[in-house]
């Protein structure tokens, strides 16, 4: 059961091991100044040339939000492994508070690559959940951690393991059966529904039980994330809406995957009264970030589906000035804009969402999206973490909302020091790009005259093809 008024924030994230970087930290403006929450909203841009390491990190909590709902990831996770290791670990911080309860809670977890044959799949190998109570001035607490290379001895913290089990023998086969399993299906022992279970049922304490269920109700509730792969569904005509819906006391989080938009399209009856109020809640945005444009549901008819329930047949249609077309003619910049515009209104009005939006500026005019995140920093209640390479945002955010990536894979991300009030930051990284100064590199050097050159002797082989 969560607490209503109860708020769970990102602070950090700490990457080792994970595709191209070695070592990297990304941290929220409030974890950076150690306020963990001063009720706004936070925004973190993070900038860099291409294939630094921008992309792995909503890549890393898109890794997360798996492992928290228990879902598997067993045949993704070899690829996601540093060429230069064996081995990835992955580590979030949050703060939450409720009344008069503040904790950070850390949560951890390291997966290794599998066997040359199984193409690319992994495991999870380690788990770590442990929380500080910064009410009581506590130090970290772990409250259990895995460790597959232990066997039976996996789940260790005896205190807490103790609890677990209750002292039944029962439940403690049934902990080495979740644990086999989850190893087996590559998912998270911890956040497993058995151990979950367990953990209802045995555990007494009211804080260990909130640490579990604020973090799987904001996996599955608050976590938005956008990434490529949408945009890219988007501009071959397959809209994939990510949706978070608040009508009263109900929240609805969920996809609607709509497979073509060049027809019609069919939604259960019973979901077709929230699909209209999104898309009217979009509107009211949308109308004026582009001005004369909204769109609007069509509905063409209703029939049964092959389980004999009600359907609606629907069109997406785009209306300027009175003249209405389909939505597929739209720009590929439109539909961005009208797949991002929920998950913004839910981070504008609530303090324990997320966005995690990749290339954030990908079709999208350069002045708009400046005075869209400018709107979001003064306004936004929730959290904002995005990549881009345009670089309107570092004239619009606060120097604390931009994080650069570097070179070095050992130190992939860093804010940019020593700015004054007075300073552009997009001219200051412009020339820090181009003539360097800092203790890191952000920029790898490219040689015009070798590209040129490279252009040419491409260009004489197709030839002599």
């Amino acid at each position: 059961m969560i607490e209503k008024d109860r708020i769970l924030r990102l602070q950090e994230i700490q990457i080792e091991n994970f595709k191209n970087i070695g070592k990297g930290t990304v941290t929220f403006p409030s974890a950076e100044n150690g306020t963990f929450y001063e009720g706004h909203g936070e925004i973190v841009g993070i900038y860099g040339q291409n294939a630094s390491g921008k992309t792995s990190v909503i890549e890393a909590l898109s890794l997360l939000q798996s492992m928290l709902l228990g879902i598997s990831i067993s045949s993704e996770l070899g690829h996601y492994v540093n060429k230069e290791s064996t081995w990835s670990r992955l580590s979030f911080q949050f703060y939450t508070c409720y009344q008069s309860e503040r904790l950070l809670i850390n949560y951890a977890f390291t997966f290794e690559k599998g066997k040359k044959e199984e193409n690319g799949s992994g495991r999870i190998v380690g788990e770590e959940l442990k929380y500080k109570n910064l009410s009581a001035e506590q130090s970290f607490r772990t409250i259990l951690a895995y460790d597959a290379n232990l066997g039976k001895e996996g789940l260790v913290t005896e205190r807490y393991y103790r609890k677990l089990i209750g002292g039944e023998q029962k439940n403690r086969i049934k902990v080495e059966v979740e644990k086999q399993r989850a190893y087996e299906e590559g998912r998270s022992v911890l956040f497993s529904e058995g151990i979950r279970t367990l953990v209802d049922n045995n555990f007494d304490d009211p804080v260990v039980k909130s640490v579990f269920n604020s973090l799987q109700f904001y996996a599955r509730m608050n976590m938005i994330l956008l990434t490529n792969r949408d945009s890219a569904s988007a501009t071959f005509n397959i809209l994939t809406m990510q949706i978070r819906h608040e009508e009263g006391m109900r929240l609805t989080r969920g996809d609607f995957f709509i497979p073509t938009i060049e027809e019609s399209f069919n939604i259960p009856e019973e979901e077709y009264s929230m699909f209209r109020s999104i898309v009217e809640q979009v509107n009211l945005v949308l109308q004026k970030i582009v001005p004369d444009l909204s769109v609007r549901v069509f509905e063409l008819g209703r029939s049964l589906d092959k389980d004999g329930k009600q359907q609606v047949t629907l069109e997406i249609v785009s209306n300027r000035k009175g003249v209405e077309i389909p939505f597929r003619y739209e720009s590929d910049g439109v539909k961005k804009i009208f797949l991002m515009l929920n998950a913004l209104i839910s981070v504008y009005n609530n303090p324990s969402v997320l966005a995690a939006i990749d290339e954030i500026d990908s079709g999208v005019f350069e002045f708009m999206l400046g005075e869209l995140l400018a709107i979001m920093q003064k306004g936004a209640k929730g959290q904002l973490i995005f990549t881009s390479h345009n670089l309107r945002a570092m004239e619009k955010l606060n120097k604390e909302s931009i994080i650069v990536s570097t070179a070095n894979p050992d130190k992939r991300f860093m804010r940019i020091p020593n700015i004054r009030g007075t300073n552009n930051l997009r001219d200051v990284y412009l020339r820090t790009v181009d003539l360097g100064g800092l203790n890191e590199e952000i920029y790898e050097p490219t040689d015009r005259y070798a590209i040129s050159h490279a252009f040419r002797k491409a260009g004489v082989k197709h030839e002599q093809k």
